[in-house]
């Protein structure tokens, strides 16, 4: 589907814009006749440089990003701004320059006429289906700034748990590391050393010791 770029007028005077997606200009321009609005201009939008930009941007969208970006979201809400002009305001405040970028998309789907959670279902890299249904049945339910602040609640308690996941997880590769690298510096300086004395001592060697001898030996012939 294709996106269009629309500028329209109420039966007011009042000036829209926004964009939409249709099949074609004509399937576009008779959805907007039947929303009562006066067509000034429409055109398509060129998706293909947007569509690369969304998709090397969104590689540097952080999970706390999107945590913060919904707090401040429940916040606008509940102060009683409109779905707009929170995210109007979202666009400017949020530092992610990436995440900056969806929100402009969502905002416009919203000018649009698309709800809020059909706006997000359109960026699946960002948005969750479990957040996209939550925030539709804050959207049914006239409580979506409570909603909106469930999720940054429930995203900072998983951000927390991956935390402590990290947290556990460095320790034993912390002392994995430890053991490769303690294993390296004695094949290279401390058993050759000793090969020599190995070498001279005639006899049969234990097992494990002739292993190590010969393991030092092919480490220094091929390192």
């Amino acid at each position: 589907m294709a996106t269009f770029v629309y500028k329209v007028r109420d039966r007011t005077g009042k000036i829209f814009t926004g964009s939409m997606e249709g099949e074609n200009r004509g399937t576009v321009v008779s959805r907007l006749r039947e929303m009562d609005y006066f067509i000034t201009s429409i055109r398509e939008k060129k998706r293909s440089f947007l569509f690369l930009k969304e998709i090397t941007l969104f590689q540097s969208i952080k999970f706390r990003d999107l945590t913060i970006f919904y707090r401040q979201f429940s916040t606008m809400v509940n102060a009683g701004l409109t779905l707009v002009n929170s995210l109007d305001i979202l666009t400017e405040q949020v530092e992610n320059k990436a995440l900056s970028n969806i929100i402009k998309i969502v905002k416009s789907d919203v000018e649009a006429g698309s709800t809020l959670a059909d706006a997000c279902t359109k960026q699946p890299r960002v948005f969750s289906e479990l957040n996209i249904s939550m925030i539709r049945a804050g959207e049914i339910g006239g409580a979506l700034d409570e909603i909106l602040n469930k999720i940054a609640d429930l995203m900072e308690k998983e951000y927390a748990l991956r935390q402590k996941v990290k947290s556990a997880m460095a320790y034993p590769s912390f002392i994995a590391a430890a053991a490769v690298l303690m294993s390296i510096f004695m094949l290279t300086f401390i058993l050759p050393q000793f090969v020599g004395v190995f070498d001279q001592f005639g006899g049969e060697l234990p097992a494990l010791t002739n292993f190590f001898v010969v393991l030092t030996k092919l480490f220094n012939k091929y390192w």
